[in-house]
């Protein structure tokens, strides 16, 4: 059986995956919130920011909901690392849409087998990233080809 413990743990290179519900209304999540959520998580897994190379993101494919955890994801990570080091990031909803209830579990799954087989998948139907998202002044990516 695979524990998450061990994931976290044995993960090379780190590897860290959060869920958040905090949020400003039922539609509207709160980047604040989740920049200190992340902040705090980091800090208790005394993992740097800096060297998570890879976050498997919930994507919600809409103009508030990804710039908000983009950009949340983005002030943490983004601290102390060079430009030539960006912090990938990906969705599983891109490659079997989005299960619901089922989404958690299924990004967890990609991102388990992403370690086991020590290699980052590309997003199977992505193809422009959302133009709500300033890439080109964050040191994040999206995961658009397979690496290993």
């Amino acid at each position: 059986m695979l524990r998450i413990d061990r994931i976290v743990n044995d993960a090379k290179p780190e590897i860290v995956m959060t869920t958040s519900k905090i949020v400003s209304s039922i539609t509207a999540p709160n980047q604040t919130a989740q920049v200190q959520l992340l902040t705090e998580a980091y800090q208790k897994a005394n993992v740097p920011p800096e060297k998570v190379q890879y976050i498997e993101t919930h994507g919600t494919g809409t103009s508030l909901g990804d710039p908000s955890e983009v950009g949340a994801l983005s002030q943490v990570v983004s601290l102390n690392r060079s430009e030539d080091r960006k912090c990938k990031i990906g969705s599983v909803k891109s490659n079997i849409g989005h299960l619901e209830s089922a989404a958690g579990i299924a990004g967890l799954i990609k991102t388990a087998l992403a370690i086991n087989k020590r290699c980052l998948p590309a997003g199977l139907h992505f193809k422009h990233p959302n133009p709500h998202i300033p890439f080109h002044d964050i040191k994040v990516s999206v995961q658009d080809s397979l690496t290993s």
